[in-house]
């Protein structure tokens, strides 16, 4: 697994009024050839290390989610495989420090009304992360056999699943609890599209500060959840053209009458490329029984070969793949409120969404209860 398979889909951010931040580490005395980079909004910056300390300036609106890694070896972080010495943090307006004796992994991070914030949250999910990470290292450790072995990895991802409900849980018990805290918006950000929005996300929005709700984040989460609300369970599908794969415009309209899963993917989204059996599975099972699949691409400008291979290695041509190759600004994503991937509507022969978020044994499940 490539260590930042998912680092571009970081959300574009929007600028408003600007202000300046800083973060300053010191690690131990570790020097060249060690790097640190620091990825947020969509940006990954580096810093030299020398002495154990590094820095990082810039500017943001508001107090923003971020990760550092410290690279020890030099090594392009592009390109490593597997673990690497990482910290969460926000940066704010103002300065952050991290300090260190030897590892970001054990670094004191202060600065910030949020960071403390984040700090009190990290504390209460320490449990669930030592899960996830134990379920990371299994699979570090295993051998290459292993790695291939489904049952292996279907283990792992069934662990990994049940750590990650934990950590909901309590993310969302801090969002209720923390009502002016930033971490609380991202928080709900974070569920936008994995949770029921009328009974779990619009009220914990709702009981947010309106001094957060009024904030530029606030403002671009309140027009999330209009359109999401607009794509949840019950609602009519909004209805899309884009071309196929010989440039051929397809409407989401012409698969009237039958159940269609609207699968959101990516030849370059490595989880996507995981669940990619399962649809196939999904669809093989249930094709003759009024149900079929409409692949749509957040596949990037330029990247229409890379997109094409992706269908043919992991044999999705058995069904329509559309895309306009605009990657994020994918139209028909947009149109879906669709934030991260792979992500998928399941659409009755009424027109109507009648599940989401379907994945595994979750849309074979759905799909026998609807088509058996």
């Amino acid at each position: 697994m490539k260590l930042l398979a998912n680092l571009l889909a970081f959300a574009p951010m929007v600028v408003f009024g600007q202000q300046e931040f800083s973060v300053k580490g010191k690690v131990g005395q570790l020097g060249s050839p060690a790097k640190a980079y620091i990825q947020y909004a969509g940006k990954l910056d580096s810093s030299a290390v020398n002495a154990g300390i590094f820095e990082f300036k810039g500017t943001i609106a508001s107090p923003t989610r971020a990760r550092v890694y410290l690279v020890h070896n030099g090594e392009n972080i592009r390109q490593i495989q597997g673990g690497v010495d990482m910290a969460d943090l926000y940066i704010e307006p103002g300065n952050v420090q991290i300090t260190a004796a030897d590892s970001l992994t054990n670094a004191k991070i202060e600065g910030g009304i949020a960071n403390k914030d984040f700090q009190s949250l990290s504390v209460t999910k320490k449990a669930v992360n030592d899960k996830m990470k134990a379920v990371d290292a299994k699979y570090q450790a295993a051998s290459d056999t292993d790695k291939k072995s489904e049952t292996f990895i279907n283990k792992l991802r069934e662990e990994y699943q049940v750590a990650a409900n934990e950590g909901k849980v309590v993310d969302l018990a801090f969002a209720k609890t923390h009502t002016s805290s930033p971490v609380s918006l991202d928080i709900l950000n974070q569920y936008l599209s994995t949770e029921p929005l009328a009974t779990v996300i619009e009220p914990a929005f709702n009981a947010l500060s309106p001094a957060l709700k009024d904030s530029e984040a606030g403002k671009a989460t309140a027009k999330q959840i209009a359109s999401l609300k607009a794509t949840d369970i019950g609602a009519v599908a909004p209805d899309f053209s884009q071309t196929d794969t010989a440039g051929t415009p397809v409407s989401l309209s012409s698969f009237k009458g039958k159940y269609v899963l609207v699968d959101f993917w990516a030849s370059w989204c490595g989880p996507c490329r995981g669940e990619n059996p399962n649809v196939v599975a999904a669809f093989n099972k249930y094709k003759d029984k009024n149900f079929t699949v409409l692949g749509v691409s957040l596949d990037q400008p330029g990247g229409k070969d890379k997109w094409l291979q992706a269908i043919k290695d992991d044999h999705l041509n058995g069904w329509t793949q559309v895309s306009d190759l605009k990657f994020w600004n994918n139209e028909v994503a947009q149109l879906y409120g669709i934030r991260s991937i792979p992500q998928n509507f399941l659409i009755g022969p009424d027109g109507k969404i009648v599940g989401k978020n379907l994945r595994g044994e979750a849309l074979d499940k759905k799909l026998k209860e609807i088509l058996d």
